[in-house]
C-alpha cells in the first residue's frame, strides 16, 4: 500500500500521469518487494520451516496415484467440452441470442442440479444411520418406516 501511494505520488509530482500503467507498475513493484522480503525472512530468521532439497524431485508413484484418480474426472470434462462444442456448432445458424439462451439455460439447470445432488448425497448416510439404529433396537431393518 505504501509502495502504491509512493508511485502514485511520484507520478503526480513529475507531471507525467501514468493512468492505469501507474497502478500496474505499483502492483508489480509491491509484489516484487514483498516476495523479496519474504525470501529474506525465511533465509535469515525462520528456524521452524526449512526447505528439504531431497523433496524437490518428483515422486512418480504419487503422480501415478493422483492420475488414476484425476484422469476419469478429466475425461468426463473432456466429453462435456465436446458435447457443448457440438451443441454450439449446431446453434451457430440460429445466432448469438440462441447460443446465449442455451448458455443461460445450462447454468440455471446446473444451479438447480447441484443442491439436488447435495441433498441426495446427504440422504443416503442418514437413511443408513436410521436403518442401523432400527436394526440394533427393534431387531430388523423392516421395523423402521421410510417415506
Amino acid at each position: 500500500m505504501v509502495c502504491n501511494q509512493a508511485l502514485l505520488l511520484a507520478a503526480l509530482c513529475t507531471g507525467y500521469p501514468l493512468g492505469v500503467a501507474s497502478s500496474a507498475l505499483a502492483s508489480t513493484v509491491s509484489i516484487m518487494l514483498g516476495t523479496g522480503l519474504l525470501a529474506l525472512y525465511f533465509v535469515l530468521l525462520e528456524t521452524y520451516v526449512r526447505l528439504d532439497r531431497t523433496l524437490w524431485w518428483p515422486h512418480l508413484a504419487t503422480w501415478k496415484r493422483m492420475l488414476t484418480i484425476g484422469l476419469p474426472a478429466s475425461g468426463e470434462f473432456a466429453s462435456i467440452f465436446v458435447n457443448h462444442g457440438v451443441i454450439y456448432w449446431c446453434l451457430e445458424s440460429f445466432g448469438a441470442t440462441a447460443q446465449a439462451g442455451f448458455g443461460v439455460g445450462a447454468r440455471v439447470m446446473q444451479s438447480i442440479f447441484v443442491p439436488a445432488m447435495a441433498m441426495a448425497f446427504a440422504a443416503s448416510p442418514l437413511r443408513d444411520k436410521t436403518s442401523a439404529r432400527g436394526r440394533s433396537s427393534a431387531g430388523g431393518a423392516g421395523s423402521v418406516p421410510f417415506p
